[in-house]
């Protein structure tokens, strides 16, 4: 590195043929430009060691970047799975949804039929208090319907005389 450079300026700055001994003006001429060769040196070594930083910052970046794009890919894999579990939720709450409106359906069939038998019953005991009251009518008979809460009331014999 070092070595070479100083050769190769030595080379450059000599004339041709000259002496072994450079003059006092070509020392002082070397000199400043090994001066300005090392600052270069220096200057190119800090950007080695700037690049390497950089380098080093951005290897950092991409361990980060990697751990986040396989985090974000299990998210999105978990975020599939939340899917299909809402997709089947969906599809189990049409189902009881339809169950629900099938058995709504039943009760009101159900209270129909309900209501139809209350129906049937009332008409025949008015037809059976109809008949009766015929049958006691022909015989002279009034029908007289005892209900509960109702007192026949007879005169007292043993009443003020």
């Amino acid at each position: 590195g070092h070595a070479e450079v100083g050769s190769d300026l030595l080379s450059s700055l000599s004339p041709a043929g000259s002496s072994a001994v450079p003059l006092a003006s070509e020392m002082e001429s070397m000199r400043a430009a090994l001066r300005i060769k090392g600052g270069e040196v220096a200057s190119l070594e800090a950007q080695v060691r700037a690049l390497e930083a950089t380098r080093d910052r951005l290897a950092e970046e991409l361990v980060a970047a990697a751990q986040q794009s396989e985090a974000a890919a299990d998210m999105v894999a978990a975020m599939e799975g939340l899917r299909q579990d809402m997709e089947e939720l969906k599809t189990r709450y049409v189902a009881a949804v339809e169950l629900l409106g099938e058995r709504d359906e039943a009760l009101e069939e159900l209270r129909a039929d309900l209501m139809d038998v209350k129906n049937l019953y009332r008409e025949q005991i008015e037809f059976m208090v109809m008949q009766l009251t015929q049958i006691h009518q022909q015989h002279g008979q009034h029908l007289h319907l005892h209900q509960p809460g109702q007192h026949s009331q007879q005169p007292d014999s043993a009443g003020p005389g």
